[in-house]
């Protein structure tokens, strides 16, 4: 995911490091010590419990996870991980695995311990068909040239505004926002008629929901009931809220996933995931959100999305969203075993949201 760290185009910090053998094994208990306080040197803070949530408690469990630790002289210097899931490609049910957390201590940098530990991976009797995260420029030239990822572009990112500005004078956040509230009023205007409404529990409707979307897209991931559960509702870092609509069939048209990032005026919703089986119920999902989220003091709702269906931009846009030159996460992909193929590699082919870009 974004959180990986380039680690082939820096020189040790420390010379002596050179002198260090670097060997790669696999995850042991007591491992994950080292790599919250690690990760969180690099990145940004990490909990024990964020860290037991993505790589124990994922559906599947620690069979769907590998982790590989990079050692010199008998301890962790550096690791990439693997989580295993479900995603449709060309109807097929497959496993992904999410690339996160490469990192290797500076001081150990620039000795190819992250190709060791990609090559590791590869040629393992891992059991996944494809390879798939967000990617900066170190962690880009690493898995491609040592797993055969290929960069695609990055994910749109589309914004509805309540304020240009976060915060400062009532007035002039006022003036700010005409524009965009005169944008969004327009173009979403009327307001859409179906109901939306939040799900208490997430049960065999979202899996059956889950099971149509091998249709939205060439490749997608499969959105059922564990997947949202473990994604979302288990999130220790973010409360996450799920809204659907039902058609008149009682058979759930659509899903959204909702939550709220940054503190006073600099409160941002975030749609996390999206799902709908129609125009109708992705409009009335998304002008939901915004309306729940802009009412609960949000200054501005993002939504990362790309959706190959021709019909997608326009419901986004008449939900009142705008993409402007504001532009997401790049992701990168590529097969692992035969039964992936070279579509995986092709952006148009995938279904994407915040969920794909972001862990």
């Amino acid at each position: 995911m974004d959180n990986e760290a380039g680690s082939s185009d820096r020189t040790p910090a420390d010379g002596s490091a050179m002198a260090d053998e670097l060997r790669v094994r696999t995850y042991e208990p007591g491992d994950e010590e080292w790599l919250v306080a690690t990760f969180s040197a690099i990145f940004k803070e990490r909990t024990p419990a964020e860290w037991r949530w993505l790589f124990r408690e994922c559906p599947g469990g620690a069979s769907e996870v590998d982790i590989r630790i990079l050692e010199a002289n008998g301890r962790p210097v550096g690791s990439v991980g693997h989580i295993g899931i479900p995603v449709w490609v060309e109807g097929k049910r497959l496993r992904l695995a999410i690339g996160c957390d490469m990192m290797v201590e500076p001081a150990f940098r620039g000795r190819g311990g992250a190709e060791q530990m990609i090559t590791s991976f590869r040629e393992s009797g891992h059991g996944f068909d494809m390879n798939f995260g967000t990617v900066n420029s170190g962690s880009r030239r690493v898995t491609g040239r040592h797993i055969g990822t290929s960069a695609m572009r990055r994910v749109p990112l589309w914004t509805r505004y309540a304020t240009r500005l976060a915060e400062g004078n009532g007035i002039v956040r006022a003036i700010a926002s005409a524009p965009d509230r005169l944008y969004g009023s327009v173009v979403s205007w009327p307001a859409p008629s179906l109901e939306v409404v939040e799900l208490a529990e997430l049960g065999g409707e979202v899996d059956e929901l889950a099971a149509h979307s091998a249709g939205f897209a060439p490749c997608i991931r499969i959105r059922d009931a564990a997947y949202l559960r473990w994604r979302w509702l288990a999130d220790p870092r973010t409360r996450w809220e799920v809204h659907g609509v039902w058609g008149h069939d009682h058979l759930l048209r659509g899903v959204v996933v909702t939550g709220v990032r940054g503190e006073g005026g600099a409160r941002t919703g975030v749609i996390g995931d999206v799902l709908a089986r129609d125009a109708q119920a992705l409009r009335a999902l998304l002008y939901n959100a915004w309306e729940r989220l802009s009412s609960d003091g949000c200054y501005r709702v993002t939504c990362a999305y790309r959706d190959p269906r021709p019909w997608a931009r326009w419901a986004l846009i008449r939900a009142g969203f705008n993409r402007l030159v504001v532009v997401g996460e790049r992701i990168a992909c590529g097969p692992l075993s035969p039964r992936a193929g070279e579509i995986v590699t092709r952006f148009g082919s995938w279904y994407l949201t915040a969920g794909d870009t972001e862990l």
